[in-house]
């Protein structure tokens, strides 16, 4: 009798944790976190083949979990993917504003805009991701939420983002309540 042996097919390599120190951990804290909801991506895709967030909950009480340390770790060393608020709930203030631009040419959109916000005084910061780039700004202390959402709807008028709806629905979409708080989905 002959066995049938298919073509060798490698076996998955297992994603290596990145180092993460707790300085890591601390500086990422002070940095982003303004408040202790948050929510995480799905690991399956939805019938449209995106990956939602979701907001974690007790299996037990369904009551939502809120972030820990051992989240921001997972998030550092490339395992879990978190989504924060931007406003610090209490005194109604930001200390970044993102612009998420998952598309195939979102990274240079990303490069025109900063280069636009650089003429304007305001530095910013672009990081390639999977899918496109993000787009950071960091404020010296934290900033009124109000004067953030001005600066959002400024960019929705861009030279960079004419036509991308995205960026035009999260800006004029007032209040932004969830996860649209000051991250522009492009």
């Amino acid at each position: 009798m002959t066995e049938v042996v298919g073509p060798y097919i490698p076996p998955k390599k297992q994603a290596e944790i990145l180092p993460v120190s707790s300085k890591m951990v601390e500086e990422y804290w002070n940095w982003f976190v303004n408040r202790r909801a948050y929510l995480v991506q799905r690991h399956n895709p939805d019938e449209g083949g995106k990956y939602g967030y979701y907001a974690p909950k007790d299996k037990t009480t369904k009551e939502k979990l809120p972030l820990t340390i051992k989240d921001v770790r997972l998030h550092l060393a490339g395992l879990k993917t978190i989504s924060l608020y931007a406003i610090e709930p209490e005194h109604s203030t930001c200390k970044w504003i993102a612009i998420d631009a998952d598309y195939t040419k979102g990274l240079e959109d990303l490069e025109r805009l900063r280069n636009e916000l650089k003429e304007d005084g305001i530095e910013a910061v672009v990081e390639k991701s999977r899918r496109g780039g993000h787009l950071w700004i960091f404020g010296a202390e934290p900033l009124p939420a109000s004067l953030c959402r001005l600066t959002i709807m400024r960019l929705r008028g861009s030279r960079s983002f004419r036509g991308r709806t995205g960026l035009r629905r999260m800006a004029s979409g007032m209040p932004f309540v969830g996860r649209s708080e000051f991250i522009a989905k492009l």
